[in-house]
């Protein structure tokens, strides 16, 4: 129940996803336990918490996406491309306006819990045996659906072509250790933040003070700033506890 409703927060929070909360929940487990010892060497526990975040967050993810139009995480990203290919546009008048769809959406989600649950009570000692699959093989079948996936969409070798350069570029920000999030996000929005900034711009009558004297602006870029400086002096203290560790010891 902690987990869940960590899980829920964090999807409330865009950009996060699922990887950041189980992390959280797998610490605040292993925090929380009375026997620590016994995680990494097959706790349940270890595996329930991440789980469950993980599944939490599908849930948190779609209030800022339906209420303000940021998706929480690459997945809800694609659905906000959807919904704006349908003309159905994030924020309070898409309650008025589309009803219908929201309570479909939300009843999808229901039911997608749901049948996660049977397929995975059903099937769970079946799906493990995949481990059993070479990494290589699995790697071939993965990229030939990709293919296909792409190819169907349209008939269009153009969209394999697109594939691949998306896939070449998505591994060469793993490789520098890029989150490709961010970049996801930002592909998605970017048409969503220009076309606000041409309306902010033209209801303060070419002003530029709209951005820095409202009070609601002014605490979204002050969360923004804290949550920059949070990560860099987290990353720095990282750094120096890794040197400290690789650091050889004097001799006594």
């Amino acid at each position: 129940m902690r987990t869940s409703l960590i899980g829920a927060v964090i999807g409330l929070i865009p950009g996060l996803g699922g990887d950041v909360a189980s992390w959280i929940c797998y610490g605040h487990a292993v925090q929380s336990s009375k026997t620590p010892e016994r995680f990494g060497k097959g706790a349940v526990e270890g595996v329930i918490a991440p789980e469950t975040a993980n599944n939490a967050v599908t849930g948190g993810t779609f209030i800022p996406l339906l209420s303000l139009g940021i998706p929480g995480d690459p997945a809800t990203a694609v659905i906000l491309s959807g919904l704006l290919i349908h003309g159905m546009f994030p924020g309070p008048m898409l309650f008025i306006e589309h009803p219908t769809e929201i309570y479909g959406v939300y009843l999808s989600i229901i039911l997608a819990y749901v049948v996660i649950l049977v397929v995975q009570l059903l099937g769970i000692r079946y799906f493990v045996k995949i481990l059993l699959v070479p990494p290589h093989l699995l790697t071939v079948a993965i990229v030939v659906m990709c293919v296909i996936g792409a190819y169907a969409i349209r008939n269009s070798v153009f969209d394999v072509y697109t594939l691949a350069a998306a896939g070449l570029m998505g591994y060469l920000l793993l490789r520098a250790r890029i989150p490709v999030t961010p970049v996801v996000l930002g592909l998605v929005l970017g048409p969503t933040l220009e076309k606000e900034y041409r309306t902010a711009i033209i209801l303060s009558e070419g002003k530029y003070d709209i951005f820095y004297t409202s009070p609601a602006v002014l605490l979204f870029f002050g969360l923004a700033l804290l949550v920059i400086v949070l990560q860099a002096v987290s990353s720095l203290r990282e750094t120096q506890a890794a040197r400290r560790v690789a650091a050889p010891k004097e001799p006594a």
